[in-house]
């Protein structure tokens, strides 16, 4: 009995051995951390690593050391922005993403340029009177390149007549309405709308 339990002990250590074996050592990472960096900054990274780009270094600590590792790797460091405990620099997009490998480092993104957003064109939609502007989804073409916005569109409504009203006059006191085209046989039966169209 004591020989099959030794037995049964050495089988169980030989399989464990032959499955670690298999299994093979632990593999230690020594890969670096993934940058925290914007997306984009990273393909262009890896796509051309020498080309400059102008970055914003957000720091996790006040010390100026990310602004010395920048300097190291043949960057300039620019101006300081202390409400979000950042800067600006110009460097290679290789090394901005080793800045942003740094452990001192909280994100880096492109330092891209403020454009204004105001659009001359556009519509504002937030009051719109009723919901059929949404329906047939006009708002989306109004306010965005080319600006459809109805210039210069004619539009036909069939309908029994049209009731003259302010929504058909331009500013100056021009109609818009260009014809009245009557599709019946009845001569005599008005374009005018008796029920309010």
């Amino acid at each position: 009995m004591t020989q099959t339990r030794w037995s049964k002990s050495l089988l169980s250590l030989l399989g464990l051995l032959i499955m670690t074996s298999l299994l093979g050592p632990a593999v230690s990472s020594t890969a670096s951390p993934p940058p925290k960096a914007q997306a984009i900054l990273a393909q262009i990274a890896a796509r051309a690593p020498d080309q400059p780009v102008s970055i914003i270094v957000q720091k996790m600590s006040g010390t100026t050391d990310v602004e010395n590792q920048v300097i190291r790797l043949g960057g300039i460091v620019g101006n300081e922005l202390r409400i979000i405990n950042a800067f600006a620099a110009e460097m290679t997009a290789g090394s901005a993403v080793k800045i942003a490998r740094s452990p001192d480092v909280r994100w880096v993104s492109l330092d891209a340029g403020v454009v204004s957003t105001v659009c001359a064109s556009c519509i504002d939609t937030k009051n719109l009177a009723n919901t059929y502007i949404r329906t047939i989804q006009a708002d989306r073409v109004w306010n965005k390149s080319p600006y459809i916005q109805g210039n210069a569109i004619g539009v036909a409504v069939v309908d029994s007549g049209v009731n003259p009203n302010g929504d058909l006059y331009t500013s100056m006191g021009v109609n818009r309405q260009v014809a009245d085209i009557r599709f019946n046989s009845d001569y005599n039966q008005s374009t005018f709308d008796g029920y309010g169209h």
